[in-house]
């Protein structure tokens, strides 16, 4: 059997739009088709924004999924983003999935905070990276952190270069094994030897020092919330606010263009991508007071651009991330998973184009806690991680027994102190050094350190 629908086209009236609502429950109840009835133009099917509120809904109600998704392809842009925020939740998730990737995007931009998040939890991962793809970082976050906390695990895992921007609490993190809360369970060597429980021999199991600092479970994030600094860098994707009082009172909403440029109400259109806060504060207020002699300006960022940074090199998870604008060395290692443990912690180079920025050892941040060579990262940079340097493993009665990074000319007292200190157990008239000598095996030798010994101190 075939079924042949005739679709005709017109136009008409308000007082016809009343009429034909009218003709469409009659039909409705006589089992009509509404698509049969509508035609196939926006005018024909006879919504439009200028419609009550009860009128698109009557026609919304009176369509079947596949008829919204016919009229939606024939209405133009105002009406159909008028149309698509009428719809209701399963509404939008059935026409969403079937408009292209530019309609998506432009349809999601209309949507208020609400409905995106809403929307967002609906789609699956294919259509959730289209609309990422064209956020800021924190809209990109907002709308992840929106996920429940099983999918936001699956999506650290799927996605790494992701990871800064999911929060997790505490308790969603996984649930811990039976190994780990066991090792919850065991004392420290000074709980051991307060405890009485003095240490009989030396542990050979010891790790490399460092690594698990990128292996914990939590995501390690830049601050979102916080002011940014005179030196921040402004660039497309970043938008503020200029508010002006005074003589003028007036308040103007921006947002930086691919181009690099904003355009502001008797300003025109201005390039500031590169400036730095500081400058770009500098520069609207010389352009605003050509026209307002007296006044006052203050300028506050919203939302802050995305960066995409390149890690190379020794990396558990190489690639390119798309990182908030605040984006520091530290956090960059960090979502990519950090070095590998045949990567170095203490020579990390951070390039741009090829030219040399910075290099940042990690031994100042994890053992001093001193941040001061963590600088924040900027459009395009590299971070590479070359291959770890010579090593020396310290154990027996020291505080906190590891394999460590070391660089030329660093001293035995250097290094113990890498290890935490002594313990109040450690006999320093006994110390001893293996090494390793390239086709010779092991070499050994034995220190007394005592400074309390009359030999040391003559020698």
């Amino acid at each position: 059997m075939v079924i042949v629908f005739l679709i005709f086209c017109f136009h008409f009236t308000s007082a016809q739009t009343l009429e034909l609502l009218s003709e469409q429950n009659t039909r409705k109840k006589t089992g009509v088709s509404s698509l049969g009835t509508l035609g196939t133009d926006s005018k024909g099917y006879g919504y439009k924004r200028s419609l009550s509120n009860s009128a698109k809904e009557e026609i919304i109600s009176s369509l079947s999924i596949n008829e919204i998704i016919l009229l939606f392809e024939k209405l133009d842009d105002a009406d159909n983003q008028d149309l698509f925020g009428n719809l209701s939740a399963e509404q939008k998730r059935g026409v969403f999935v079937t408009l292209s990737d530019n309609e998506k995007q432009r349809i999601f931009r209309t949507l208020n905070d609400e409905d995106k998040v809403d929307l967002f939890t609906m789609i699956d991962d294919k259509d959730r990276i289209v609309i990422l793809s064209n956020l800021g970082y924190i809209d990109k976050s907002r709308l992840i952190n929106a996920l429940s906390a099983e999918e936001k695990r699956s999506w650290i895992e799927k996605y790494p270069e992701l990871a800064s921007l999911i929060e997790l609490k505490k308790d969603e993190f996984y649930e811990k094994g039976l190994e780990e809360k066991e090792e919850e369970k065991r004392l420290s060597r000074l709980e051991e030897i307060f405890s009485g429980q003095f240490p009989s021999g030396i542990d050979r199991e010891i790790l490399q020092f460092g690594y698990d600092f990128f292996m914990q479970k939590s995501p390690f994030l830049p601050e979102k919330n916080v002011p940014v600094g005179s030196e921040y860098h402004v660039g497309p994707g970043d938008s503020f606010t200029v508010n002006l009082w005074g003589n003028v009172e007036e308040v103007h909403y921006a947002t930086i263009s691919r181009d690099g440029t904003v355009t502001l109400p008797r300003l025109g259109t201005l390039p500031v991508s590169g400036l730095t806060f500081s400058e770009l504060k500098e520069f609207l207020y010389n352009k605003f007071r050509e026209y307002y002699p007296d006044f006052k300006m203050n300028i506050t960022m919203d939302t802050l651009k995305s960066i995409d940074i390149f890690m190379a090199g020794e990396l558990n998870n190489p690639g390119t991330y798309s990182l908030s604008g605040l984006s520091t060395i530290v956090s960059a290692l960090y979502a990519s998973g950090g070095p590998s443990k045949n990567g170095t912690l203490r020579n990390i180079n951070i390039l741009n184009n090829g030219k040399f920025i910075k290099t940042i050892d990690l031994y100042d941040f994890f053992i001093n806690g001193a941040k001061s060579d963590d600088i924040t990262l900027k459009q395009g940079y590299t971070v590479f991680v070359p291959v770890i340097g010579p090593t020396v493993a310290v154990s027996g009665h020291v505080k906190r027994p590891a394999i460590y990074e070391i660089k030329e000319d660093q001293t035995l007292e250097q290094i113990i102190e890498f290890a935490g200190g002594l313990l109040p157990t450690s006999h320093l008239n006994n110390v001893i050094v293996e090494r390793i000598v390239g086709q010779k095996g092991r070499v050994i030798v034995s220190f007394d350190i005592d400074p309390s010994n009359e030999k040391t101190a003559q020698n």
